[in-house]
């Protein structure tokens, strides 16, 4: 049986998988870490509701943003900031 996805999730898929081709492609030195970092990043919002669509839409925007730092020739890793 084929799966239709709506607008908003094949928007959550495509940017799950640039954001996975972009931490790849920044080498094998640290190519595991940044993939975790991204897996655990969409992890982290697994569980929002499907009608939340302002969050959704929040964190899409974010992780476009995320994912152009990321590509910055400069950046070679990624990782979580905390504040103290």
């Amino acid at each position: 049986m084929v799966r239709v996805h709506s607008g908003v999730q094949k928007k959550v898929l495509a940017l799950y998988r640039k954001a996975l081709q972009t931490a790849i492609s920044k080498g094998p030195e640290n190519r595991q870490q940044n993939v975790e970092f991204v897996r655990n990043e969409f992890r982290k919002h697994a569980d929002l509701k499907r009608k939340d669509f302002r969050t959704i839409e929040y964190l899409i925007r974010n992780g476009e943003k995320q994912i152009k730092l990321m590509s910055m020739p400069g950046v070679s890793t990624v990782k979580t900031f905390k504040p103290r």
